[in-house]
């Protein structure tokens, strides 16, 4: 099972997978090589599940991996790269820490670190530096104000500066001027909340639309009047596959590719439409992995299964409901094939094979 994607600014592909062996990069998309990381080499014990979570670069291009046991910068030493183990420095603490089970790594504009963890919330940086140079602030719901989650699943900047969290009690909305969040849950008998309470995923499309994914359908966050919100649910009944949503990549064309648990859904969000993919269009899984999933700058779009890496164009990819071309493959007269060149009743029929012929 892949749990983390990226492609670098030097178009190396990174692949961080569930399990031992688990940090791989390709400088060519086909030839793969192995990063050892402290503390997950084989075992023999195969109910450890280890794995990196998370792959990141940051503004300064600088590489992070994220692990269950801690953060990591990866090198490169010129002929190949290593991994370095990173310590941080929590605020009102006078030792440096592991930043134990990472989900999430994100940089913002201003150059803001957050790091979202699944049993200690949120970090968040104070001051300049690398990632390791700076005091972090931790939100949590022992901490007040601050998250109702110890889970954090997402972390989003959008075209605003707005910054957004996900978690496993919600969709939190970060307000720098207090300090603290606004949070917005599922509410029973309101269908125009939150699908759930556990958020997946997020993207921000090129219309400016938020799209929250959750294990009961996709939400569109719809803004309404005094910065108020709520949202608009997408599930099996308006054309997806399925409810659990694991990632969001929007193409070149501004359609979102969405996957879940029964295949891959392309979503038209204009017409509101979907057009769904699974085992039987060519993929290696119909189940795929948490935010596990990535958009390159040439437009090829890579998601993570729980049987190894999905990557296309989605260019390359035909409508189930387009009508095929209609290419001619021969010509007769009179139950005798004509070639290019041949003369019947002394007149060349066909100057070159049929299938280039305009007419």
């Amino acid at each position: 099972p892949i749990w983390s994607i990226l492609k670098d600014r030097d178009e190396v592909l990174w692949i961080g997978f569930r399990g031992n062996n688990n940090l791989y990069y390709s400088k060519d998309g086909q030839h793969f090589s192995y990063i050892d990381i402290e503390g997950l080499s084989p075992s023999k014990n195969n109910a450890i599940k280890n794995g990196v979570k998370s792959i990141y670069q940051s503004q300064d291009g600088s590489i992070y991996a994220a692990t269950k046991k801690n953060l990591y910068e990866i090198i490169n030493s010129g002929e190949s790269y290593y991994a370095k183990s990173i310590l941080l420095e929590l605020e009102n603490q006078k030792i440096n820490t592991r930043i134990l089970h990472t989900y999430e790594l994100f940089q913002a504009s201003d150059g803001t670190f957050f790091i979202g963890q699944q049993l200690k919330g949120l970090q968040k940086s104070m001051g300049n530096g690398k990632l390791d140079q700076r005091v972090f602030r931790t939100y949590n719901p022992t901490i007040e104000p601050s998250l109702k989650s110890f889970r954090i699943t997402d972390v989003l900047e959008d075209a605003t500066g707005r910054i957004w969290v996900g978690t496993y009690k919600g969709l939190h909305l970060y307000r720098p001027g207090t300090d603290d969040f606004l949070f917005f849950t599922k509410q029973q008998d309101d269908i125009h909340s939150l699908s759930s309470d556990i958020v997946i995923c997020m993207h921000e499309d090129r219309r400016g639309n938020l799209w929250i994914g959750t294990p009961n359908g996709l939400n569109m966050l719809v803004p309404g009047i005094d910065q108020g919100f709520s949202f608009k649910c997408f599930q099996e009944k308006e054309g997806l596959p399925n409810n659990y949503i694991h990632a969001i990549e929007e193409d070149e064309k501004g359609y979102l590719w969405i996957s879940t648990n029964k295949g891959i859904s392309k979503f038209d969000p204009e017409e509101m439409t979907f057009l769904n993919y699974d085992v039987f269009d060519g993929l290696p899984a119909n189940s795929f992995m948490e935010n596990a999933s990535y958009n390159g700058e040439d437009g090829i779009l890579y998601f993570g299964s729980i049987n190894g890496l999905t990557a296309f164009h989605p260019d390359s990819i035909r409508d189930q409901n387009s009508n095929p071309e209609i290419v001619l493959t021969g010509f007769k007269i009179f139950n005798q094939e004509v070639k290019a060149g041949q003369k019947f009743k002394k007149r060349i029929i066909l100057d070159q094979a049929i299938e280039y012929e305009s007419s």
